[in-house]
Parts: C-alpha cells; sequence; structure tokens
C-alpha cells in the first residue's frame, strides 16, 4: 500500500470521528442490489457438498478461416463456456439455500437488511431517514439527486460490493459449505453535505466472518435459521453488519502491508490464510489489515506466522488430498500445530 493511500485513509477516519460531533443527522442510504441475495461457497472437491463444474469443450467450425484467427476464436469462445459453466455450477450450488429463500423472498431481505443498517447507523449516532437498492455494483453518488428524502438529508452511505464479493458473480453475502456461517464483504462509503454536492469523508473495504452457529447433533441448519421467523439468522445478519459499519467508521491506525506479508487464522472452521498484517488478537476473533486494503474480522483460536504458518499450510494441503483422493474423510477438525501469535501492530 502507498504512503500517500494510507495518509489519506487515516485523514478520512480523522475527519469522521470530527463528522459525528453533529450526532443523529439525518442520513440517506445507498445499497448495492446485490447485498440482499444469499449465496453458499463453493465445497472443496470430494466433501459430500461438492458441485463440479462440467468440462467442456468448444470447437468452432468457420469455413475459410486461417488456423491462428481460428484459434484465437477458440481460446475466446472456450473461456466464455468456462465463464459460464462457473456461473451455472455457483447456481446449482445456491440451490443449497433454496428452502431458506423461499421463505425469505428478496423483500423480505431487504426489510431485514435495512433493519440492520439502520440499528448500525444507529450505533454510530447516525438516524437513517431513507435508504434504496440500486442495480450497480457500487452505487455513485449522482444517484443521491434522484432520491427526494436526500435533498433533507445531512450524510450519505453509499455501500457497494467488497472487494472479497467480486468473484464470477457478486456475492457480498455468502454462506460457508457447511451453512454455519456468514461472510459479509461490503465496501462502505461514508459522505455529508447536500445532496447534489456531497463530501467523502471516509471509505473503507471491509469482510467479516461471523461466529460458526452451533447447531445440535442432526439439526438441519435451514430450519435452525428459519425457525422463530428466521430470528437466528435475523440476530447474526445484525452483528455482521453492525461489525462492518463500526470496522468501516472507525478510527485506527493501520500499519504498512509488506509484499510478502501472509498470516493464517485456526478456528473450528478450519485453516484460513490471507496476505495481510495482524491488527489485533482479542475474545477468539482477529483483525487483519490485507495488501489489498481490506480489514477482515474473522473468528481464530489462533494466529500463525512464520514457521507455524508453513506448517499448517502443509497440513492443510494434506487434508485436500485427502479430500481429492478420497482416502481422509472432512469432519470438520482443525490440523494441530504449533502456533505463534503475531504480534499486534504498533
Amino acid at each position: 500500500m502507498k504512503k500517500n493511500r494510507l495518509i489519506a485513509g487515516l485523514a478520512g477516519t480523522l475527519a469522521f470521528a470530527s463528522a459525528l460531533a453533529n450526532a443523529n443527522a439525518p442520513t440517506v442510504v445507498l445499497v448495492t442490489d446485490d447485498l440482499p441475495e444469499f449465496h453458499v461457497m463453493q465445497a472443496e472437491k470430494g466433501s459430500e457438498f461438492y458441485v463440479e463444474t462440467p468440462q467442456v469443450a468448444y470447437q468452432p467450425v468457420i469455413a475459410g478461416v486461417d488456423p491462428i484467427s481460428m484459434a484465437i476464436g477458440g481460446a475466446i469462445g472456450m473461456a466464455a463456456v468456462r465463464h459460464q459453466a462457473a456461473i451455472d455450477a455457483q447456481k446449482r450450488t445456491d440451490e443449497r439455500v433454496k428452502p431458506l429463500t423461499e421463505n425469505l423472498d428478496e423483500q423480505a431481505l431487504q426489510a431485514l437488511l435495512r433493519k440492520s443498517i439502520g440499528q448500525a447507523l444507529a450505533g454510530q449516532e447516525m438516524n437513517q431517514t431513507a435508504l434504496a437498492y440500486f442495480a450497480e455494483s457500487r452505487p455513485d453518488p449522482k444517484l443521491l439527486m434522484r432520491l427526494k428524502a436526500a435533498r433533507n438529508a445531512e450524510r450519505f452511505v453509499l455501500v457497494g460490493n467488497g472487494s472479497a464479493a467480486k468473484e464470477i458473480i457478486n456475492m457480498p453475502l455468502i454462506f460457508d459449505p457447511s451453512l454455519r456461517q456468514l461472510r459479509l464483504s461490503l465496501d462502505i462509503e461514508l459522505r455529508e453535505g447536500k445532496h447534489d454536492r456531497s463530501r467523502r469523508v471516509a471509505r473503507r473495504d471491509v469482510t467479516v466472518f461471523t461466529t460458526p452457529a452451533d447447531f445440535a447433533e442432526g439439526e438441519d441448519p435451514l430450519q435452525a435459521w428459519a425457525a422463530d421467523d428466521h430470528a437466528r439468522l435475523r440476530a447474526v445478519v445484525d452483528l455482521a453488519v453492525a461489525e462492518a459499519f463500526a470496522l468501516a467508521t472507525s478510527d485506527r491506525d493501520l500499519p504498512k502491508v509488506p509484499r510478502d506479508a501472509a498470516i493464517g487464522t485456526l478456528s473450528t472452521q478450519g485453516f484460513d490464510e490471507f496476505e495481510a498484517v495482524l491488527v489485533s488478537h482479542e475474545e477468539g476473533r482477529a483483525l487483519l489489515w490485507t495488501r489489498d486494503d481490506t480489514l477482515v474480522s474473522i473468528p481464530a483460536d489462533e494466529v500463525v506466522t512464520g514457521e507455524a504458518l508453513v506448517a499448517a499450510r502443509a497440513a492443510e494441503e494434506v487434508r485436500k488430498a485427502g479430500l481429492d483422493g478420497g482416502n481422509m474423510k472432512d469432519d470438520g477438525v482443525v490440523p494441530v500445530v504449533d502456533a505463534v501469535e503475531a504480534p499486534a501492530a504498533d
């Protein structure tokens, strides 16, 4: 990360702290319409939830075309076919949460998120007076001029897809394969002023991994999430959104991330690795600052670097190899390694 970008980010968060002097200012929110959708992460090959992407051949037959042009056309066509196959595989994977989304349709999820965002902003001393969804990956401030409610607002929050959400399709809200954990990835920007000439106060890309749900043995996760009018799901989304907004608007000194930065986390969900440095590790949750300027909050029983990270990485490769070969069962047990707590940033 370049030094001037770090300085700009710190200046933004300091300006935000100053802006909060005018508490409970009327606030209008714009949200990408990708957010009110549930997706499921692709499971690893060999696991019971793995959905294979079909291997398809593309052989264009074009009369009178030279071989080089045909090869280029074939490569482009093959890339398009593979891209569509990956999208189709993701759609089949998302079918796993269809029983949940049938009971909680897009309109209901929009209302759920509107409430969660309103509560999160209230926690940051802002009063959400209106929220609108737009069909862009990242809402443009110019869209505020279309909203009548924005004319009387003093602050504006733009919620787009975070960097982790930008995959073959945008997936800001996604379950892990076990359906025990949600990942929320957002790009959050705060602006203030008038609806037609606002200025940016703060902006940050954030990713929040929720604490894994503890289901009873044999309990269907989808039924558990949907029980009591989706009470458990609503509570988890409320917490994830609140943490995302708190991280996006926090005033913190974020360290420089070296080019070779690497850090791993171990939890009941397994091993995860990031090109990042540790900001803090408290009460079973790690806060990481990545090379692509994302603030990540993830459950972590242990944080590993150096030799401990190499050992954890090797153990993970062995586990995956066992899944691929069908010789090992993915029972959710995390490999045991000698962990070394990474020092918190100064």
